[in-house]
């Protein structure tokens, strides 16, 4: 059964979505920005699928494959724990033949509502400092900057929800 993100639906990871993660972090143009910046071999993305059930299973989140009412792959998206182990992470990655559709928006508004019906752990981001997209798409749902960070090697922003902007 799937999760209800505003228009989108959420599912809990299966091995039958390998496939369909190999679409999204086997392309170049989806996977610049996140993990090793490259696209993903079969065997790291098996190994993330893995991943992602043992997440579900221990914590009850994870990152979940997204689609949209049809039931056609839309992404990736969910949580990650934040590297403090207090607060959660969000993330999203969508197939780059539907960027410029405000999916990305949707997406990570319905993960806040969800997020917040299910845990009072604050929420961050990150961002890779040059991918302007996602930044506009944080902090137009509600992130705040609050300064840079690295992240495997990226220069990134970091987010938390409801932050006050810094100048």
């Amino acid at each position: 059964p799937g999760r209800a993100v505003t228009g989108m639906l959420n599912h809990t990871p299966r091995w039958s979505h390998a496939r369909g993660n190999a679409v999204v972090l086997s392309r170049w143009q989806a996977t610049r920005w996140v993990r090793h910046g490259r696209p993903e071999t079969r065997a790291e993305i098996q190994t993330l699928l893995a991943s992602y059930l043992d997440e579900q299973h221990d914590r009850g989140w994870t990152k979940w494959r997204v689609a949209d009412r049809d039931g056609t792959l839309v992404g990736r998206a969910g949580f990650g724990a934040h590297k403090d182990g207090h607060g959660r992470e969000l993330g999203y990655t969508l197939r780059r033949d539907l960027w410029g559709r405000g999916l990305a928006t949707e997406v990570a508004a319905g993960l806040i509502g969800w997020h917040r019906s299910n845990s009072d752990a604050e929420l961050w981001a990150l961002a890779a400092i040059e991918n302007i997209a996602s930044r506009r798409v944080l902090e137009k749902v509600g992130f705040g900057y609050i300064g840079d960070a690295d992240h495997n090697d990226t220069p990134c922003a970091l987010y938390r929800l409801g932050a006050t902007k810094i100048a």
